[in-house]
C-alpha cells in the first residue's frame, strides 16, 4: 500500500467531514423547531457558540500543532469532533446542544491551521494536494445538508449526529495507523524561501488576516443560512430542501475544481 497516497486520501476525507459538521446544525434546526417549539431563530442563537469556536479555536490549535505535535493534534481533531457529535445527539435541551455544537466547533477548528499544513509538507505535488483538499472540502459541505436532511426524515435528528460521529472516529482510527509512517512520507520542513524583512511580514499577515476574516465571515454566514432561506423560498419536504441546498453548494464547488485543474494539473 501507498502509505502516501492512503495519507492524503484520509487528510481530504478528514477536511470533508470538518466541512460536512458545520452545516448539520443548521439543518436539524428544521427539524428541532416543530419538536422543541422553538423558533428557528430561538435555536440558531445557541448554535453562534459553534461558530465562534469555530472560528477563535483555529489560533490555539495552530500554535498547539507548531509546539506539540500536528499528529496529535490530528488525532485529537478526527476523535475529538466524532465524540463531540455523538454528544450532541443525546441533547435533552438547547442548552446541551449548544454545549455539543460548541465543542464540535472547537474540534473541527483544528482541521485549517493542522491537516492543511499536514497535506502540504507530505504531498509531492503540493499544487496538486491542496486543490483536491479544497475540493473534498467542498463535496463535505455540499453533501451535508441532503445527507443531513435525508437521515433526519428516515430515521430522527439525533442519527443526524451519531451517524458521521461515528464515521469521524472510525476515519480517526485509519488516520492513526498511517500517520504512524508520517515521519517516513513527511517531507523535508526546511524549504527554500526568501527572507522577508519585518515589514513585509507585517503587511503580508495584515492582508491574510483581512481575507480570512471577511472570507470567513461570508462563509459561515453563507452555510448557516442558506438551509433556511430555501425552505423560506420553497415549498417542500425536508429532503427536497437539503437537495436544494445541496445543488447550490455543487455548484460553488465546481468552481474551485475548474480553477483547480486549470491551475495545477
Amino acid at each position: 500500500m501507498d502509505k502516501r497516497k492512503f495519507h492524503f486520501q484520509v487528510m481530504s476525507l478528514g477536511h470533508a467531514l470538518d466541512h460536512f459538521f458545520v452545516l448539520i446544525f443548521p439543518t436539524v434546526v428544521l427539524v428541532l423547531q416543530k419538536e422543541w417549539g422553538l423558533s428557528y431563530a430561538e435555536l440558531l442563537k445557541y448554535g453562534s457558540l459553534g461558530v465562534l469556536a469555530y472560528g477563535l479555536g483555529s489560533l490555539p490549535s495552530g500554535w498547539l500543532g507548531d509546539r506539540w505535535s500536528q499528529r496529535g493534534m490530528m488525532n485529537v481533531y478526527f476523535y475529538g469532533m466524532g465524540l463531540s457529535a455523538i454528544f450532541s445527539a443525546f441533547a435533552q435541551t438547547p442548552e446541551q446542544l449548544a454545549a455539543g455544537v460548541a465543542a464540535i466547533g472547537l474540534f473541527a477548528s483544528v482541521y485549517h491551521p493542522v491537516g492543511t499544513a499536514l497535506v502540504f509538507s507530505t504531498a509531492e505535488k503540493t499544487g496538486r494536494a491542496i486543490a483536491m483538499n479544497g475540493v473534498a472540502g467542498n463535496i463535505g459541505l455540499a453533501s451535508a445538508a441532503i445527507v443531513t436532511a435525508f437521515i433526519s426524515e428516515l430515521i430522527n435528528w439525533q442519527a443526524a449526529f451519531i451517524i458521521p460521529g461515528v464515521i469521524c472516529v472510525l476515519t480517526g482510527v485509519a488516520y492513526s495507523w498511517v500517520s504512524g509512517d508520517v515521519s517516513a512520507i513527511h517531507r523535508k520542513s526546511s524549504r527554500d524561501t526568501e527572507a522577508l524583512d519585518r515589514g513585509a511580514m507585517i503587511k503580508l499577515f495584515i492582508g491574510i488576516a483581512v481575507i480570512a476574516c471577511l472570507g470567513g465571515l461570508v462563509f459561515q454566514s453563507m452555510t448557516t443560512a442558506l438551509p433556511k432561506m430555501v425552505e423560506s423560498a420553497f415549498t417542500g419536504s425536508l429532503g427536497q430542501t437539503g437537495m436544494i441546498a445541496t445543488t447550490v453548494f455543487l455548484v460553488a464547488a465546481t468552481v474551485q475544481i475548474v480553477i483547480g485543474a486549470n491551475s495545477h494539473w
